[in-house]
Formats: C-alpha cells, structure tokens, sequence
C-alpha cells in the first residue's frame, strides 16, 4: 500500500495524520511492508556495509555521503552453458529483418545476460551454408529485435544465448542451414520505374490541374489493359457513358428490368423465347403454325363475331351442324331406318336360331360346363398341350399345412407323400463322387446314396461307406461302444459319465467307466478324465486310495492319495490326462481301488471323460 502525503499542517487533522505516518513508519501500525529502512537496517541485514573509515555511532566523514557501500557476495562462476534457445523465430520487412524466440529463463551461469544472433549472405545459386560459415552480426537482450538489412536481400541466421558468467550456448538455434528470410523489394525504385513520361502511371504529390479538371493527390493509370473477363462488377457511375459502344451481338445475356425497353429493335425472334403472354392474330403469318404445335386442350373456335362454336369439354350446339337433317337432334335411331348390313334384330332371337337348332354343332352346341363325369367325352387324350395356369392347379379338398396337393405356377409344390423313381436334387449340381461331393445343396440317387452339404464340409453315401467331412459336434450322450472313429472327423464326447460308485474296495479295482474307440491309421487321440471323491481315515490309519487310467489295459497315468480327517472331509478333484497314437480297437478304462485294509471309507462320487480323435 503507497503512503499519501501529509495535510496542510492548518488542516484540523493534521496531528492525527502525522502521528499515523510516523507509526508505520516506525512499523507500529499498519501494513508491516509500509514499515520505513534505515541504513542500519541495511548493514545488519548484511545488504550494505560501512564505508572505510566509519564507525557506527560516528558523523560522515566529508561531504554528506553516505556512509555504507553495498555488500558485495563474491560469486563462484557458474561455466554451466545456457541451453539452446528455443522460439526462434524471423520476419522480414523492405529494411529490416525481426528475429525473435521464447523468454530465457535458464538460470544456468547466473542466468541469461544477451542474445548473439549470427548470419549468412546467401545470392541465388550459392549452396546452403551451415553455422561454421556465418559470422557474428549482432547482439541484444530481451525477446525481440530489429537488425537493420538491404532490401531484396536473403540471410540464414542463428542464435546462441550468454549468461551472466560469458559462457555461450553449446549449440545454435537454427538447424543445420539456419533459418532463412528475404527482405522484402525496394519500393521507391520499384516507382521510379513505373512512373514518369511514357511510363503506365503518373503521381501526383498535390492537386494538379490537367485540361481544366483538378485531380487531387494520388496515383493515376497513364493508360492500362484488362484481360477478357476480368472485370466482374463494372465500377461506372450513372450516365457516364453517352453512347454505347457495343459490337452486334455482344450481349449474350440481358442485363435489362423488366419493362425497359419501351419499343424493341429486335431483328429475329425465336418463339422459344416467348414464355408467357400472347401475340395477336396480325402478328403471325398465315400457315406458320401447324396441327402439331397446338394443344387442343381448353381450345375454343369461335366465328367472325366472336361467339364460340366448339369448346373442349362442352357439347356441339345443335345451331351449330348444318347437312344432318333431324338427325342431328336425335336421341336413338330406328331399326329399319339402317339400311345395308344390320345387327341381329329382336325377330331373328328365336328359338329356330338357338344353338340346339345350328346344324353340325353336336350335343356340345347345348353343353353348358365340362365336369369330371364328360371330360373324357368332350376332351380327347393328351389333347391339352401346355395348360395355361394363371395361378395354381390343386385339389379339391386342399388346405394348406393338412390335407390334399397343391402346386402354384412359381414352382411351388405342398404334397403329403410322394415317390420318386429318379434322381432327387435340391440346390447347384450337387452329386456324389466317391467319399466326397461336388456342387452344394442335396441330392438322393434310386440306388441310395445321397450327399448333403457342398464340395467342402458335407455327408455322403456312395452305397457302401458313409462319409462326413468336416467337425461332428455332439451336445448329448455319447453311450458305449455306439461310434466307430473314422479319420477326418474330430468327436467330442461330452458326457460319459457315472455316479455313486459306492466305496472302493481293498485290493479289488473297480472300473469306474469304459469306452471303446477306433482310432485310424495316422490318427491320434487324447484323454481327460475327470473324477470327484471322498475318503476318510480311521482314528489311526490314513486311508490310501489309487485311480489308473487304461488304454487296452496297459496304465498310462495314475494318481495316488491319502485320506484325511472324518468321513467327507476328504473331497478331492481329479484329472487324469494322456495323449496316444496308438491305431486300431481301444478300450479305455478308468479303475480305483482302496489299498489299505482298515475300517475307513473311500467313495468315488462321480466321474467323467472326454475323447477326442483325429487325424495327426
């Protein structure tokens, strides 16, 4: 907070504020950093000193100088180098070139001191220099400076920061080639060119008088070309221009308002460029417009007086024909006033002109309908050569989804049974070949075999061996012994599994479960059997229980344990796993069996096992 100066000592306040000015200044009230500084504050906080021949307590010594000088710390120089400086940046103007870059706040060697900016002249052609050929052309402090240039001149600078202590930055900001910049062109000999006699513009530096006009202070166009187009708003005040000068057919679009032009100088008009209105009757030639042109719709004729005779969409007045006599008012025409070929008339529809009475007809002249009872009479064998259905042809009794046949003309067909003695196929060309298939769909052959799927993943039948390629996955029960293993197919058999098997007993082995597979020639297969037990001990003896599992009885892993503490509390879960390539009939089996004779309970709950079969 600043002081205020004091009243005018007439002021009624004046005491009151010289005593408050005089408490901050000692620090007794206030703002503690309105507090005043004597110089013996100074020397005890070891910012200022006594100068030689001064003691505390003692006058100056001449002059009224002060009596301290400032404390000087003696500093070890920091020989750390600034960093390269970063922000680096250049901007040129006509006479100038502006080179800037980011605060330096290192504090390395006590911190930043100057910039030295380092440059190159570079002319069109030469090769690009690097920092080893640029001089030192200028120093500065702070972030920004101007460095004087010639005009139409290219410079590749850099910079290096100094700290306090003199030591230079290592590296350059710049790059490799510097950062390039060219001032910009010398305009007054860029005016001097283009101005003067015979030269495009003049300039005047003060209203001038030319033929009579004062033409204020400016730049004026001597004389100047535009290109074609290139004018797209004219800049031409109201009535400046007398008389246009404009070559025939040089406006292709009129830039006219509406009702303009209050007598037209047209030559040639096309009548597609008439779009609304009407011409009257003198203004078109006789025979220039022909049938074809006229749209009869809401046309009327009318005579010379200008009455309609004939308007789409009303009758012709009978005033209006002439030449028909009573004819022309007449409702109906009599029967005998026709003369030359009549229609049947209500005398000729008798019973002697019936179709019972036309000679050479037969009894079909009297049929009224072909039934199921005459069609054999009235329609000989295989007298229909393409029924024409528009719909379907179906049974009596048909109802979809229950009774009777149906087929529809798109192909569609519902039937109840039906035999074939032929081939059926469904699908594009599927056929059986071999232990294989060809196209996609199905197919069923008179001697058997079949083939569903397509020529990848598919079933077959050739009539001996049944054939599937591709993955047989199975979500069920797989029981004993009901799969022989082919190659080419991987089985999963999910859930071969028993229950409650009761205690094992003592040097006797139980077969927890068994499964027959065939394995192919260059085929392999793998086992994981799960089980779940409990076995228990009496008050001294552990129970030792085993569980091997068989591959046509040969133990190919197995698993020994011993029981501990009461009935049940000795739950485990088990797996056993084997991976074989033996080839042909196995039997694969999962035995337990309880190995010490004493009074304790070894009980397989349940248990379970997966085979799976492939090729190798």
């Amino acid at each position: 907070m600043a002081r205020n100066d004091l009243p005018n000592p007439n002021a009624p306040n004046f005491s009151q504020r010289l005593r408050e000015a005089v408490m901050t200044y000692l620090g007794r009230q206030g703002d503690p950093l309105d507090r005043g500084i004597t110089l013996r504050d100074l020397i005890e906080g070891g910012i200022a000193r006594l100068r030689p021949g001064y003691t505390a307590g003692q006058a100056a010594a001449s002059g009224g100088a002060l009596p301290i000088a400032p404390e000087v710390q003696a500093e070890e120089p920091d020989l750390t180098p600034p960093p390269t400086p970063t922000g680096f940046a250049v901007l040129a103007a006509i006479s100038h070139v502006f080179i800037e870059h980011d605060a330096p706040l290192y504090l390395q060697g006590h911190g930043h001191l100057r910039t030295r900016v380092y440059g190159k002249l570079v002319a069109p052609g030469d090769p690009l220099p690097v920092f080893a050929d640029a001089v030192e052309i200028t120093q500065f402090t702070g972030t920004i400076h101007a460095h004087p240039s010639n005009p139409a001149t290219t410079w590749r600078l850099w910079i290096k920061w100094e700290s306090l202590d003199g030591v230079l930055s290592v590296s350059p900001a710049g790059g490799t080639n510097g950062l390039a910049v060219t001032t910009g062109q010398d305009v007054s000999k860029m005016v001097e060119a283009m101005t003067g006699v015979g030269k495009p513009f003049t300039v005047l530096t003060a209203p001038t008088v030319i033929g009579g006009v004062i033409f204020p202070a400016g730049i004026y166009a001597t004389w100047a070309f535009i290109q074609d187009a290139q004018v797209t708003n004219a800049k031409i005040a109201n009535l400046a221009v007398d008389t246009a000068q404009i070559a025939n057919s040089a406006i292709t679009t009129a830039k006219i308002g509406d009702a303009q032009i209050t007598n037209a100088k047209i030559d040639t008009l096309d009548a597609a460029k008439i779009t609304a209105g009407f011409l009257s009757a003198d203004r078109i030639d006789a025979g220039a417009i022909s049938a074809a042109k006229i749209d009869s719709r809401g046309l009327s004729i009318k005579d010379a007086a200008g009455n309609i005779l004939l308007a789409a969409g009303s009758p012709l007045a009978v005033g209006n024909v002439s030449g028909l006599g009573t004819l022309a008012t007449a409702n109906s025409i009599a029967y005998v006033d026709i003369t030359g070929a009549k229609p049947p008339s209500d005398a000729d529809k008798t019973s002697a002109n019936t179709a019972a009475a036309i000679a050479n007809q037969g009894a079909f002249a009297t049929l009224s309908q072909i039934t199921s009872a005459n069609a054999s009479t009235y329609i000989a064998d295989a007298a229909i050569g393409n029924a024409q259905i528009g719909g379907a042809i179906q049974s009596i009794d048909f109802s979809a989804g229950s009774a009777g046949w149906r087929i529809d003309k798109g192909g569609q067909a519902e039937l109840n049974n039906g035999m074939f003695r032929g081939t059926v196929s469904a699908g594009t060309s599927p056929a059986v070949v071999g232990s294989s298939m060809t196209g996609s769909g199905a197919v069923l052959n008179p001697g058997g075999s079949f083939a569903l799927g397509n020529a990848s993943k598919n079933l077959s039948f050739d009539g001996s061996s049944l054939t599937m390629n591709g993955d047989l996955v199975v979500t069920g029960n797989i029981v004993n012994n009901a799969i022989t293993q082919h190659a080419g197919v991987n089985l999963t058999a999910h859930s071969i599994n028993t229950f409650g098997l009761g205690p094992a007993d003592f040097n006797e082995e139980k077969v927890a479960m068994s499964i027959q597979i065939s394995v192919p020639e260059g085929g392999a297969y793998q086992i994981v059997a799960s089980l779940r037990c409990q076995h228990g001990r009496n008050s001294t003896v552990a129970v030792l229980s085993y569980f091997r599992l068989y591959v046509n009885s040969t133990v190919v892993n197995f698993l020994e344990l011993y029981g501990g503490g009461s009935y049940g509390t000795g739950r485990e879960n088990i797996v056993l796993a084997h991976t074989g390539a033996e080839t042909g009939q196995l039997t694969i089996e999962v035995r337990t069996k309880r190995q010490d004779n004493v009074s304790a309970v070894s009980v397989l709950e349940r248990s379970s096992m997966i085979v799976i079969v492939g090729k190798r």
